[in-house]
């Protein structure tokens, strides 16, 4: 559960911050929260951005290009805006459930703008600071993007963008869309997890971050979930959620960042 599209529509609508793709992912366009919450989304964008950019500064320093592994993506467009401003990671894997890999990559192949991005990318040219919406694909380049919407697969290039379905709890899936996408295991990975633990059983998200950092070798993970259920705020939260059929199964197991540390 990657940040609201309406959330995030409304805060680059009223310049927070830029993203130029998030359009293409949210069907009521006039959308406006109020600017408590456009603050609220603001934090949560600039802290995770933060750490994004941090993390490929590091790498790219060292010399080792990074990845990312998002995990239950959504209709994230982190690497969209990323490859507009020729910062995108080597390569970038986003997983989530089969019905919502569907969608988005349905919606990125009747999108010109998001498909002139894959393209460049699957063609190794970086894209400057000012998005590439009226960019042609390079010649050949065609062949080098696999776009399957009925399967909910996009595979860019050598590994540049895909987005694969997987089942988190499915750690024989995850594993299989890790080797799918051509991801290096001793690369520099940053793993994002933003609001998706937290709604698995505690042993599953348990066994998935194990079984990932078994996995890589030179890994670090950003995990942004909701903590203190059992203030006001958290209580009233939880009420809301379990209403929507959407309950914090993991909240109990870790309700401080202290506990999801350890």
């Amino acid at each position: 559960m990657m940040m609201p599209n309406s959330a995030s529509l409304s805060c680059a609508k009223l310049g927070y911050f830029r993203d130029d793709f998030i359009q293409f992912f949210v069907k009521k366009k006039t959308v406006r929260r109020s600017p408590l919450i456009n603050r609220g989304y603001y934090s949560r964008y600039a802290g995770l951005r933060m750490l994004q950019q941090k993390f490929l500064h590091a790498s790219n320093a060292l010399g080792m290009p990074a990845q990312f592994l998002i995990l239950g993506a959504g209709f994230d467009t982190t690497w969209f805006q990323l490859a507009s401003e020729g910062q995108a990671p080597a390569k970038c894997l986003e997983l989530d459930f089969a019905e919502v890999t569907k969608r988005k990559a349905a919606i990125i192949a009747s999108n010109p703008p998001l498909m002139d991005l894959l393209h460049m990318q699957a063609g190794g040219i970086q894209a400057g600071g000012q998005g590439n919406s009226g960019a042609s694909p390079p010649s050949g380049s065609q062949e080098t993007v696999q776009l399957l919407p009925v399967q909910g697969e996009v595979l860019c290039g050598d590994g540049a963008y895909s987005l694969l379905p997987a089942d988190l709890r499915d750690l024989q899936a995850v594993k299989s869309a890790i080797q799918r996408a051509g991801l290096d295991t001793s690369a520099p990975t940053l793993i994002l997890s933003e609001c998706v633990l937290v709604y698995m059983e505690p042993s599953d998200s348990s066994n998935l971050v194990r079984m990932l950092g078994q996995t890589f070798s030179n890994a670090a993970i950003v995990v942004y979930e909701q903590v203190r259920p059992h203030d006001a705020f958290g209580r009233q939260m939880r009420s809301n959620l379990e209403e929507r059929g959407c309950p914090l199964l993991g909240l109990t197991s870790t309700p401080t960042l202290e506990a999801h540390c350890e």
